[in-house]
């Protein structure tokens, strides 16, 4: 019996390991203050085994991640572009990546412990120069009636900047093609429309790369008398349609439909001391069947209070609420050493199950789930913190009807195929700063109770007495039913070390050495369900240094992971994991840059071992005295993982499986100085390799051609783009794949973006297995 478990598990890890899908990541080069970054996921194989990707950041040295999802584009590709907002005085950003598959399964990336080992971005420190700049207007307050010109002058410096380097950036936008930059002046008019509070500065780069930036400036810019609403209100609408229609190969396969759209409206306004903020988001995607897809916000924020209705995120702390969307209401009480924080309301809408024409229950439904949260911190934010946590979530038994969660058989009891849960959390956590934005020490500790099936409500004091083997009870649980449903199905039933968590961290920042480290342990009956990606019964020992070197002409990144389940020896086997990275950046002034990367990791379970190592290096560089400025690059990824399953049992199993991936892709972006265009192309050459046990190894090399092009026409009023790229593989069903797009924005209205598309895909296959689509795309976009 023990044999077929176990090759139960071997199949199952084989399956995982020889997945169809394929994805690598490249890090950017570096983060830039107030710009928004773009990470690309490279798809060498299984696009359309994709359903969903979410990327989670954060701040080095911050606790908790924060998470922007990705919609996948219904035509394949050979890219996913995720985005992370724009982030200020940071020392940089840790991410990674999730991807759901359409089978259910998740894949990371870094495939190994994410969130451990993520993938590291540190910051651009410009250098400040203030007395090169020279603000000449807008002088103070200013009344248009005529254009309101910002001008800046560099000409003290003009000699020892990169001309094509300077920018502008007013309330965060860089203005630089529609402003005037010559003879040691930035200049610029603004909309006559514009009121209200400006901020601006300039940005540039010397001629021997190195970053510097001015002040930031502000100016109030007043209209003349005229009609005022009551409020300062600014907002914007955003309606996307798209329209997909495919068609397939296979003589039995239909063609097929998906027509879809959504909405979202924004609207923020204050009136001095009152702000408030609304957000409306509607998709054609939500159904009755599924948990919504619309959300709905409205934020009122007076001094020292918050309320928030509709949708939102709470984050208490790492163990209570993290990450869960809430529907319901948020009241945030905020003053210098005090602040409270209240939520209440659904983290699951109900949804009715589904049955088939026999009345036989085919999909259970969603009971309501229901959360109540406060927490309670005390002490200055920039000091010393000590916070409290208490998290209930409950289940709602009443908002289904029977035969939605329990299949009934013949007139039998039934069989309940969905059981409603009761989670309570008590949390605690402090974080110190004992000197100011260089060093943190924090720790955090949480207690949960779970109860996985609470149908027939509390258990009476005889019978718990029972079950937990004592002489008495401090008190009864039918009496504590408003607090926590007590009954033989808690996990566990004798509280412990089992339903604990801990975190214990800390980091240093000086001399842009920045240092952490982070020790946690998760029981292996430790639930909190409103906790997004919580992991139980885990041990976790983290190391990183980042050390910035030669006025940031070198960086050097490297860390350790240390993680074992099995805390409290519950199971037979344990799996120890260690991972090592490093990775090197030197970009020295007007010549190339390199980076290195190194991730090793090794796993042991038993007499099984999984190791994946993984090796990427890139370089590139910018050929500015060209006659058309051009950026070369050229990137190498190396991975490689196996599984080794030996002396299982003493039956002298012994199983192993490889898959290497290798890639290497060549990259140009051309700027045409004379002509509003750029110009890219890109080949890249990814290789497959599988050794399976069972025999079934494959090689495969796939070709990938890219070129994109932009356009810029009427100061930018139109932006007409092109891309298109060729895919052709050596594999059995020989793949050969067309993508194509083309799009342009317009804006010729005023406050009014327009952007429409229309995207083709075309495979073809030797085994007749192709299909080809086509989607137009229609986004229009009003800002008032």
């Amino acid at each position: 019996m023990k044999t077929i478990i176990y090759a139960l598990i071997i199949a199952l890890t084989m399956s995982v390991l020889l997945a169809d899908v394929i994805v690598d990541h490249v890090p950017p080069l570096i983060l830039r203050e107030n710009e928004i970054t773009v990470l690309k996921i490279s798809v060498a194989k299984g696009y359309e085994e994709i359903e969903s990707v979410a990327v989670f950041y954060k701040s080095i040295g911050e606790g908790q991640y924060s998470v922007a999802t990705l919609s996948v584009p219904a035509i394949p590709s050979n890219n996913l572009d995720a985005l992370i907002p724009s982030m200020k005085d940071v020392p940089g950003v840790e991410y990674f990546f999730q991807l759901g598959l359409k089978d259910g399964r998740i894949i990371t990336l870094p495939e190994m412990q994410p969130r451990d080992n993520p993938y590291l971005i540190l910051a651009d420190l410009p250098d400040k120069v203030d007395s090169g700049f020279v603000k000449l207007s807008p002088e103070g307050d200013t009344e248009f009636g005529e254009d309101v010109v910002i001008a800046v002058s560099y000409f003290s410096i003009s000699d020892k900047l990169d001309a094509n380097s300077i920018a502008l950036i007013v309330d965060g936008e860089d203005v630089s093609k529609k402003a005037q930059i010559s003879s040691g002046i930035v200049l610029y008019k603004m909309k006559k429309n514009t009121s209200g509070s400006v901020s601006f500065s300039v940005t540039a780069k010397t001629i021997h790369g190195k970053s510097v930036s001015s002040p930031g400036w502000n100016a109030t810019v007043k209209p003349k008398a005229e009609l005022k609403l009551p409020m300062n209100i600014t907002g914007d609408v955003t309606i996307k349609t798209s329209y997909k229609n495919a068609s397939f190969d296979e003589d039995n396969s239909d063609d097929e439909t998906i027509k879809r759209a959504n909405m979202l409206l924004q609207v923020r306004g204050s009136e001095k001391w009152f702000k408030f903020a609304s957000r409306v988001f509607l998709s054609s995607l939500n159904t009755s069947e599924k948990q919504p897809f619309h959300r709905y916000t409205l934020e009122m924020e007076v001094p020292h209070f918050k309320l928030v209705l509709g949708d939102t995120n709470p984050y208490f702390s790492t163990f209570s609420f993290a990450g869960k969307n809430l529907r319901g209401v948020s009241a945030k009480l905020d003053y210098q050493v005090y602040r409270l924080n209240i939520v209440y309301g659904s983290v699951l809408s109900v949804v009715d199950g589904k049955k088939n024409d026999n009345g036989e229950l085919d999909r259970p439904g969603t009971f309501l789930r229901n959360s109540f949260g406060i927490r309670q911190e005390v002490g200055e934010k920039n000091s010393f913190v000590w916070g409290l946590d208490v998290v209930r979530t409950k289940d709602a038994i009443s908002s289904l009807d029977e035969d939605d969660y329990i299949s009934f058989i013949q007139g039998d009891e039934g069989t309940i195929r969905e059981t409603p849960k009761d989670n309570l959390i008590l949390s605690t956590d402090f974080v110190a700063h004992p000197i100011r934005n260089r060093v943190k020490i924090g720790a955090s500790v949480s207690m949960s109770f779970y109860n996985n099936n609470i149908i027939g409500g509390a258990i009476p004091a005889d019978s718990l007495k029972k079950e937990l083997d004592v002489d008495s009870l401090p008190f009864d649980p039918e009496k504590f039913e408003w607090l926590f449903i007590m009954n033989k199905n808690i996990q566990p039933i004798k509280p412990g070390e089992s339903n604990l968590a801990y975190e214990l961290y800390g980091s240093v920042n000086i001399y842009r050495n920045f240092f952490s480290i982070n020790y946690s342990q998760v029981g292996p009956a430790f639930y909190s369900i409103v906790s997004e990606n919580m992991l139980n019964d885990i041990r976790k020992l983290s190391v990183t240094d980042n050390v910035i070197l030669f006025k940031n002409k070198m960086i050097l990144t490297g860390g350790i992971n240390v993680s074992s389940d099995n805390v409290i020896k519950t199971k037979q086997n344990t799996t120890d994991t260690v991972s090592l990275f490093a990775n090197v950046f030197i970009r020295p002034a007007n010549l190339p840059y390199f980076r290195f990367g190194f991730n090793s990791s090794n796993s042991e379970t038993g007499s099984s071992e999984t190791e994946l190592n993984s090796f990427n290096v890139s370089s590139g560089y910018k050929l500015k005295d060209f006659s058309y400025p051009t950026d070369f690059r050229i990137d190498f990824w190396n991975s490689k993982n196996s599984i080794d399953y030996s002396d299982i049992n003493a039956n002298s199993i012994s199983l192993k499986n490889k898959n290497l991936n290798r890639n290497i892709a060549l990259s140009t972006l051309t700027e045409f100085t004379d002509f509003p265009m750029s110009l890219g192309f890109r080949y890249t050459l990814a290789t497959t390799e599988e050794e399976s046990a069972g025999g079934s190894d494959e090689n495969i090399n796939r070709h990938t051609i890219s070129l994109n092009s932009s356009f810029e026409f009427f100061e930018r009023k139109m932006r007409p783009d092109f891309r298109i790229s060729y895919m052709t593989d050596d594999s059995s069903s020989k793949n050969n794949r067309i993508n194509l797009l083309i799009g342009s924005a317009f804006n010729f209205l005023e406050n009014t973006d327009v952007y429409g598309s229309l995207m083709f895909n075309d495979l073809n296959t030797d085994e007749k297995s192709g299909y080809n689509e086509w989607e137009s795309v229609l986004t229009v976009r009003y800002k008032f």
